[in-house]
Parts: structure tokens; C-alpha cells; sequence
């Protein structure tokens, strides 16, 4: 998936302003040195990594389809679309014997 390394629309800044949280807030709670790791997600210019990613999840209490909405619908559209080759592969392999 070539596109993953574009930036997505997401709701990092949406989810913490409705918690009432400050990024300065969010740094502290996910025990992190300054608010840039926020800022950096916030803009998209960085993803969290899987535990700080859970810890969002936890602190803004939204699912991560919610947090990434379009990041997620496009990795799914790929699984999807890997499934349907992998089963095109197998009816192939199948369809030789």
C-alpha cells in the first residue's frame, strides 16, 4: 500500500478538545516529555506508535476506527483486496491438480 505514507484526516484534535484536554494535558496523562509527540500526530506529521495509540484510545475514550477513520477504511479496503488474491491464488493452484 503505497499510500500509507500520506497524511491522514483523523480525530486526534476533535477527540481531545470534546475531553476538554490541552495537548499539554494529553503529554502529561501519556506520560511523555512535551506536548510535540500531540502536536505531531495532531498534524499528521507522525503516527503514535501501538501503546501510546492504546493509551489515545483509553484517554479520549473513542475506538481507533474513530480516531483514524480514513486510515482505517483504506487498510481495510486492502485486506480486502488481498484476501480476494490469496483466494484467486488458491482456485488457481487448485484448478492445476
Amino acid at each position: 500500500m503505497e499510500s500509507l505514507g500520506r497524511n491522514f484526516p483523523h480525530g486526534l484534535k476533535h477527540s481531545r478538545q470534546r475531553m476538554l484536554h490541552s495537548q499539554q494535558d494529553v503529554a502529561f496523562i501519556l506520560r511523555l516529555k512535551s506536548a510535540n509527540r500531540i502536536s505531531d500526530w495532531e498534524r499528521g506529521k507522525k503516527y503514535p506508535g501501538f501503546i501510546n495509540l492504546l493509551k489515545l484510545y483509553l484517554v479520549y475514550r473513542e475506538m481507533i476506527d474513530v480516531l483514524y477513520p480514513d486510515l482505517i477504511q483504506e487498510l481495510r479496503q486492502d485486506i480486502l483486496l488481498r484476501e480476494e488474491e490469496l483466494r484467486e491464488m488458491k482456485l488457481k493452484m487448485i484448478e492445476r491438480k
